[in-house]
């Protein structure tokens, strides 16, 4: 069974970008163009493996999603890989609300390497 991927990201080019990377890779991709969509998803259907999550998008920022999943106790479910083009906000994000941060540009094959590790070291450390 696929890993699911929920993509949150409101530049659609790079939307593209990451939803042709991560199927290329063997991952089921649900995709989410801004904020308030991404907590709409996180609701509605099976937890994803990992989000991958920028932080400055329309409706609902990165940040509002990352509390919305604090509050609903689903953060320390997820693997969450903030992909961000504010490398201050990026800086100063909580370590302990993500996984990784990574300031853009991004290197797409980078991405699905890190991602793979990171969801490989989180099934590890379940068993």
């Amino acid at each position: 069974m696929a890993q699911q991927i929920l993509i949150a990201e409101d530049n659609p080019d790079l939307r593209l970008i990451f939803d042709e990377i991560f199927r290329h890779a063997g991952f089921e991709v649900v995709l989410a163009p801004d904020g308030r969509e991404a907590m709409k998803l996180l609701d509605s259907r099976a937890l994803p493996n990992a989000i991958i999550l920028d932080l400055n998008m329309p409706g609902a920022t990165g940040m509002e999603v990352l509390e919305y999943m604090r509050r609903c106790g689903t953060l320390e479910q997820v693997t969450v890989i903030v992909v961000t083009g504010n490398s201050v906000a990026g800086r100063f994000i909580d370590s302990a609300l993500v996984d990784m941060v990574l300031i853009k540009p991004v290197d797409p094959m980078d991405l699905i390497a890190l991602t793979k590790r990171r969801l490989q070291r989180s099934a590890h450390a379940q068993v």
